[in-house]
């Protein structure tokens, strides 16, 4: 009788022993698939020397690895604060939003996918007026453009153009 009682624990001990494997290879390749479609959202700016013809302004570029679920942009200045563009074109001299400016803005629920070209999120003439107030906004830390995003696997990120890019518990 004794051999078959070993026999029963020696099975409990391997099924138990299948089961926690099972279960920390399915937390590891949760960990791995969670990595795997993390989006990193940069957000930058370019002032171009003059003669150039390029752009000036603020771009966001998604460099991780899956698309930014968008939760919402806030444009910030000082303890100013807006949900679109409206507020910065006094602060900087555009009285027409037309000829002067070019936006794009975000929707919650909106995806930007990873490897697709810098976004220009808000742009100017270069070597304009509002260019130049823009860049010394900027550049004094008056100015802050945050996102807040989250992955696939809702792991949420606000992205900063003067903080960078931090981890949060959600978007607020």
């Amino acid at each position: 009788m004794e051999e078959k009682d070993s026999t029963k624990y020696a099975a409990l001990f391997i099924s138990v022993l299948a089961l926690v494997t099972s279960i920390y290879l399915g937390y590891k390749a949760n960990e791995h698939n969670e990595l795997s479609v993390s989006p990193y959202l940069d957000i930058t700016y370019t002032f171009p020397d003059t003669g150039s013809s390029l752009t000036a302004g603020i771009r966001v570029d998604n460099s991780g690895l899956g698309p930014a679920i968008i939760e919402h942009m806030r444009i910030k200045w000082g303890e100013e604060s807006w949900d679109s563009w409206d507020g910065l074109y006094l602060k900087i001299g555009i009285t027409d939003k037309t000829n002067q400016a070019f936006i794009t803005t975000f929707k919650s629920g909106n995806a930007l996918r990873s490897g697709r070209p810098n976004l220009s999120l808000f742009y100017v003439k270069p070597q304009s007026e509002e260019s130049i107030a823009l860049k010394d906004a900027i550049d004094d830390g008056l100015l802050d453009v945050q996102i807040c995003y989250r992955s696939l696997y809702n792991e949420y990120k606000n992205s900063s153009l003067q903080l960078g890019v931090k981890i949060v518990k959600n978007c607020e």
